[in-house]
Parts: C-alpha cells; structure tokens; sequence
C-alpha cells in the first residue's frame, strides 16, 4: 500500500494571467484542435468495466474524463485504486497521487494553453484514493481529501488538501474585456465516498469545502467612476453655494425699487474627495465587491446558505449545476445588494457631512432714503435650513424710523417688519433643496449611481461566465464508471466551454458494485454419526462443503486434507485406529464441524461355530458350513441368502419345523413326500407347508393326533447337518445376542 508524502503536499498559488491574445480567435474551431500529451502513458490505467461474475468491485478516482478526445481516464500516471473482489487485489487498495503528479501532465489545449499545471487552467492539490471491495459482495470507495481508511477528512488535510484552482481568464471570449478582464474559481477540499451493502442500493457522499466565483469587471469598476463624478459634482455645487444663495435672494426678493439690498454669506465647503475610503467594498449574503478595482468575490457556500430557497454547497441533489439560473440570479441580487450598500453607506456620509456644515448669512433692506432698514441674520447647519429649523438660527432687527418701513412691507405682503427675516430663511431652504438633491433626495442619488448594475453590469458579466464554465455538483452518471450495474458518484464535473466542450474533467470520483454474496456451504461431517461405535482398525469419515473447497480432516495426531467435489461431497479414511473414545474435526477455515465417536475391537470368527459370536459377520459363507452344529443360533445370519439349497434334505427328519421356508419349492424333496412320511410323528406340526399340495393325503397318518403341537421346537435337533437347507423355518428368530 502507498503511502502520503513525508512532507505536507501544497497547492501552488497561481496568479491569474491575461489569456493570449487571440485565443478565442485561433481556437473558434475546436474541432480542429490537436491536442498533444508529451510524456504520457497511455493505458494501465482502470478498465472500463470489472469483472461481470465479481461479488464487489470498487474504484476510487479523483482525475478523469476527457480533453479534445483524450480520455484523462486511460492516463497511467493518474490511475485510481481499484478494488476486485475475487479476480483482483482485495480488500483494501490505496493510491495516494501527489501534486507534482497532476500538476505535470502535459496535456496541450491550444495556443500553448495548459489543461493542468501551474500555468494552465486547472491546478490540484494532492489527494488520496481509496477503494474496498469485501468476499461478503459489500463495496466502498472515496477519493479526495480522504484518510488511509477511506473517510472524508472534512476541509482537507497537510498530507491530502485536494483543492484545485481553475484560471479561467484565458477562456474569456473575444470582444467582452469590458464586461470582465479576469476570471477564476477557488475550490476547497474536494472529495466523494459511495457504498454499497448487503446488496442495498448505493448511497454516496460529496464536500466541497467552499466554492469561491472571483473575477475583475471594468463594468463593475465604472460604478466607482459614476461614484467619483457624483462626488465632484457635489463639490463643486458647495464651492459656489455662496453666491447661488446670494443670487437667489437678489432673484427672490423684490423690494420695487423702495430699498436696496445687500447680502453677505459665509460657508466653508467640505472636501468631499477626503470623505471617501481608500477602499470601496461592499458585503452582501457573501458577496464581496471592491468598486475601486471592479473586483467581484462570490463565496458560493454563504451565498446558498443565505437562500432558503437554494440547496446548501453540500446538500445539493444530484447532478445540480453550481452556477444555475437560480444561483446567478442569488449571485446579481447580491452584487446589486452589495454595491447598492456601500454606494449608499459613502452618499449618506456625504449628506451627513454636506449637511451638518455651518452657513451664515448677514442680509441688509434698507430703504432708498437711508432712514429706516431691515437687518437679517442667519447662522445655522445647511440641514436644519432645509428642514425650516429657524428657531434659534434667525434674527431680525428693525432700524431707523420703522415707520418708513410700510409701504415696504405692503409691497412685500408682509404684516410687520420681522417677517421678512422667515422670507429669507425660506429662501434660503428652497435654494438649498433645489442645489443640493443629496440632501433631499439620497435615493435618487444612489438610483442614479447604480441603477444599470442588475442590466447592464451583472447579468452580461455572468452571461460570460457561463459562456466559460459550467460545474455539475454531485455528478451521478447513469451509468457508473465500471459499467453496467455499477454506481458513480463524483463531487465535481467541470466543463470548460460548453458550447464546444473543450473538456470536461470529473474531479472527486467513486463508484462500487455491491452484491450479497453466496454464503459458502459449511463444512459438515455425515458420516460417522455423532455417538456411532465404529468396529475395527479403518475409519472411513464422509461429509459435505463448498464445492472445490480445502479442508483439513483431523482424528486424533493424523490429519488429511482433502478437496471437496463438484457436487459438494467429500471423503476420506484413517487407518490403524486404536479402540476408543474419538472426536474428528473437518474445516475449511471458515467453518468447522466436529462428531464424537467410538471405536471398538472386532471379536468375530470367520466360522460359524458353536461359540459364534452376537452377530454372524460378513465373512460367513452363503451356504452353512459342516460346522453348523446344533448349538447354533436360531436363524442364521442376512448373509444366509438363497444360495441355500433349494430343497431340505435328508437330513430332515419329524423334528423338522412346522413350517419349510419360502425358498422350499414345489421341488420339494422326495424325503416331503406328497403324504406326510413315517417319520411325521406325532410331534409334527398342525399343518404341512405351502408347497404340501392338493395331493397331500386327505387325512393325516394316525401318527397325527390332536396332540399335534402348534408349533416344531425352536431349535433344529442334532440331526441338522451341512447339507441343511437356505433358510431354517420362519419361526427361527435371533436369539444370539
């Protein structure tokens, strides 16, 4: 098994590059694109499929997929860990790829440009694979930022960051350098693990430990500049707002040539440009957006946990796609958000400050002839101006002969002198309301710094982005990578140009085939039965297994190993078996069985003699020998078969049985006469055999009476001797014991 580099495996930091000029151009016809692999082995690397008859199988596949007809899959130096169980390395197979590995495949796009590497699209972190494939049909795989022992190491880890980079600005399309200059898509750990028990169906699992959209658009960056002439505009506004209020009390008041006046304003404008921050970002539901550079960050993973109507980065639903119409649109409401607030956050702090600066005012009426006059003063902040908060703010002082002063007034419409003091306050507000619309109007003032954002900015530059990329999260082909049956679950797809597929590399990939396979047959001893007593030396043991199973049989110090048949049968014998107490064992090393038995010493003769032993023994011939005297037992031994001659000999005599065997045959010696001889005395029996005929005599010889016993004697007299017949009468019964 490989194992993790001794030092930690780090992702190189890329600084985003401009793409070559005319990329797009010389590329229009990806079609005719070669691509070139330099120094790449090709084969060795996973089967498109394992094999069929395999209880499990399992694959775990962080680098795959395809660039211009090049299948990343079929890279050597990429190969995954391959699980198969029986015909192939099982249980457990690891195999770890460094990121000096991924990052040096040579793998040309066009125009010079990298499909991996430090200078090309897609940069990687170093990673493990992991894959087990169990005799019980159980399968599980994981690729990624996974441990040895194949679980998801959540957020990476020193040894296996898997984090991968992808640099898309060399993408961008001809003709949009104003929507957006660079692009570019920061991926955390990634990793997937799939399993498959006991024949269930397989459930998988996917991290994407953060997801972060950056790019840099002159378009975004032109709301700053609107920011800007906003700004400058204002200051300019207040630099002159002395005299725009000198003018218009000259305009506004029309004193009909009966006085003259005269008017002094003092107002020390703000220096706007100093309000602003040297950095101008806004924050909205993960959205980052610096309106000095035009840079825009989206954190994917706060984004969609933001929206309750969007799916979590890491609870998405198969085969979602990660840049979506839904998620563009969460991504255009947060840029608008974001730039909208911080527009707002910079104008209101100008109102504030615009508003809270200090005017005085020192106005003069004086009538023609010099004895009478109207002298107003004002000094208050430009807000409560316009508000109408004079109170404290306005002072109004009558001199000379206020006599005079009437027909003034009359011209004006005012009732008394200090009257005209409220006329020039609110003249005053009025022009300062009509100059400076921030003060009156902030959100027309934001409209009009942001309001072609969603339209004009956001939406093109996204459509640009989706022109670039496109990302499947939890990729779930329908067909797994192993073929038919099995089961894929990957934590990326990623796309680069749709629209012509320039390639499309799978990140993150497992898959199993999981069954529940057959349980083996277990070893079983049939034979000798558990407490059987076993007569002689030789002990012949019999039993069943898993067809072409190993086993090793032991009785006593002798063991034999033995192999079981097609049909699962199995035998073996031990010889030279002292008499005893016994135990055989059989097992095949996963299943074992065990019977106790005895062995017993073999007594028997090989004649039948008066001392004959219990039971009469194979070895006693089909025809009684001469030694058959009248001590034997009853009935001769199942050996007796009808070898045993035909017919009763001569030898019969009275004494003969009650009843001739079935063997007698109607050939009945001419010693059984049809009529009952001499010899039938009056012990024979009430009734002569099956084969004694209609010719028998109708009446027995006066020898039978009725003292005619029911039955012959249950043993045959001395008289029996070696010609004695097959079988001795029915009535003979076992009685050696």
């Amino acid at each position: 098994m490989d194992t993790p580099p001794e030092e930690p495996l780090g992702l190189n930091t890329h600084k985003p590059r401009r793409r070559p000029t005319g990329f797009w151009k010389r590329t229009g016809a990806l079609a005719t694109t070669i691509l070139t692999t330099v120094g790449l082995t090709v084969g060795g690397a996973a089967p498109a499929a394992a094999a069929p008859d395999d209880d499990s199988e399992a694959l775990g596949k962080f680098l795959g997929g395809q660039a211009l007809g090049v299948n990343l899959d079929d890279l050597a130096e990429v190969q995954g860990a391959l699980a198969e169980n029986p015909s192939g390395e099982n249980p457990l197979v690891t195999n770890p790829l460094g990121v000096e590995v991924l990052n040096a495949l040579n793998i040309d796009l066009g125009d010079g440009l990298q499909l991996l590497g430090e200078n090309g699209v897609i940069q990687l972190g170093a990673v493990n694979q992991y894959a087990e494939a169990q005799d019980s049909g159980d399968a599980y795989a994981a690729s990624g930022a996974v441990t040895d022992q194949g679980a998801i190491a959540v957020g990476g880890s020193d040894s296996y960051p898997s984090d991968a980079s992808l640099n898309l600005d060399a993408l961008l399309p001809a003709g949009t350098e104003g929507l957006v200059s660079d692009l570019s898509l920061e991926l955390g750990a990634l990793s997937s693990n799939i399993e498959q028990l006991e024949g269930g169906e397989a459930v998988s699992d996917y991290q994407v430990a953060g997801a972060t959209l950056n790019l840099e658009s002159p378009a975004v960056g032109d709301i700053y500049t609107s920011l800007l002439n906003t700004v400058d505009g204002l200051q300019g506004t207040l630099d002159g707002l002395g005299g725009t209020l000198e003018n218009a009390l000259s305009q506004g008041l029309d004193l009909g040539g009966l006085a003259n006046l005269s008017t002094d304003v003092t107002f020390s404008p703000p220096n706007l440009s100093a309000l602003l921050p040297d950095d101008v970002i806004g924050e909205s539901s993960g959205v980052t957006v610096d309106l000095t550079t035009g840079a825009v960050n989206v954190d994917l993973e706060t984004l969609l946990a933001s929206d309750d109507s969007l799916p979590n980065l890491n609870e998405m639903p198969a085969n979602s796609e990660l840049l979506s119409g839904e998620v563009l649109a969460a991504i255009t409401d947060g840029i608008t958000q974001a730039v909208t607030d911080v527009v707002t956050e910079i104008v209101t702090n100008l109102q504030d400050t615009i508003g809270a600066t200090q005017l005085g005012l020192d106005a003069e009426v004086n009538l023609i002839s010099g004895l009478a006059g109207i002298d107003i003063s004002v000094n208050a902040d430009l807000q409560s101006i316009l508000d109408g908060e004079s109170e404290g703010a306005l002072s109004v002082q009558l001199t000379g002969l206020t006599g005079l002063l009437q027909p003034l007034l009359n011209l004006l419409g005012l009732g008394e002198g200090s009257e005209l003091g409220d006329v020039v306050f609110n003249l005053l507000g009025t022009t300062l309301g009509g100059t400076l619309d921030v003060l009156t109007d902030l959100e027309s003032v934001v409209d009009d710094i942001t309001g072609p954002l969603a339209t004009e900015v956001v939406g093109p530059v996204l459509g640009v982005v989706n022109q670039v990329v496109a990302v499947t999260v939890n990729a779930q082909p329908e067909e797994g990578d192993l073929g038919p049956g099995t089961s894929t679950v990957r934590a990326l797809q990623v796309t680069l140009l749709p629209a012509t597929e320039l390639a499309q590399v799978n990140i993150a990939s497992s898959t199993v085939r999981g069954t529940v396979a057959e349980e083996a047959e277990p070893v079983q001893i049939t034979d000798p039965s558990d407490g059987e007593t076993i007569t002689g030396t030789s002990v012949p043991v019999t039993g069943t297994a898993e067809p072409g199973a190993t086993l090793d049989v032991t009785l006593g110090d002798q063991t034999s190993e033995v192999t079981a048949e097609a049909d699962g049968s199995w035998t073996t014998q031990f010889e030279d078996v002292e008499p005893g107490d016994y135990t055989v064992t059989a097992t095949d090393g996963a299943t074992t069985d065990s019977v106790d038995f005895t062995v017993a010493a073999d007594d028997s003769t090989d004649d039948n003699t008066a001392d004959n032993t219990e039971v009469n023994t194979a070895d006693n011939t089909d025809v009684n020998t001469e030694d058959n005297t009248s001590d034997n037992t009853d009935v001769n031994t199942a050996e007796n078969d009808a070898d045993n001659t035909d017919v009763n000999t001569e030898d019969n005599t009275s004494d003969n049985t009650d009843v001739n065997t079935e063997d007698n045959t109607s050939e009945n010696t001419g010693e059984n006469t049809d009529v009952n001889t001499e010899d039938n005395t009056s012990d024979n029996t009430d009734v002569n055999t099956a084969e004694n005929d209609a010719d028998n005599t109708d009446v027995n010889t006066a020898e039978n009476d009725a003292d005619n016993t029911d039955v012959n004697t249950d043993v045959n007299t001395e008289d029996n001797t070696s010609d004695n017949t097959d079988v001795n009468t029915a009535e003979n019964r076992i009685t050696l014991m």
